[in-house]
């Protein structure tokens, strides 16, 4: 399924503008790859085994603590995409 700006910005509940630089960010880190233009649509596809790991990684994390990544989305809605990647970074104890 290909998601579009519009889509990210409904589902994490922030504006447009921020989902495409979010989109931006997440394309340049090799997370998902832009297949429309036009509609700025993107399909998750993370660029090596590697970052596909630390992802499935980090839905283990999103399972297992759901309100506190919810937390950590909602409070983030106005900071940087930088300040935000940032939220997601793993600890040891993860």
């Amino acid at each position: 399924m290909a998601w579009t700006d519009g889509d990210v910005a409904r589902r994490l509940y922030v504006t447009e503008g921020m989902a495409e630089q979010l989109l931006h960010r997440v394309e340049a880190m090799g997370i998902v790859d832009r297949v429309d233009e036009l509609t700025r649509s993107y399909y998750y596809r993370p660029r090596t085994p590697e970052l596909a790991s630390l992802l499935d990684r980090l839905d283990a994390v999103y399972a297992k603590h759901l309100l506190a990544v919810t937390k950590l989305v909602h409070a983030a809605r106005d900071e940087t995409a930088e300040q935000f990647a940032r939220a997601f970074q793993f600890r040891k104890d993860d």
